[in-house]
């Protein structure tokens, strides 16, 4: 088991990709929860645009 983490912190490359891929599974869930969190956001900013352009319309006939 010593030697394969003194080989494993001797590859720089192996370290790093393993690090990465423990961090992918890791972060899945904020990453999830922030994807939900800006997809709601931008349909209640498109609706309040949408709803004052309409407004606007309305005026100008």
């Amino acid at each position: 088991m010593k030697r394969i983490l003194l080989s494993l912190l001797e590859d720089r490359a192996a370290l790093i990709g393993s690090a990465g891929t423990a961090w992918t599974v890791a972060l899945k869930h904020i990453h999830t929860s922030v994807g939900i969190l800006v997809g709601l956001l931008t349909i209640v900013y498109l609706t309040i645009k949408i709803r004052e352009e309409l407004k606007r319309s309305k005026r100008d006939d």
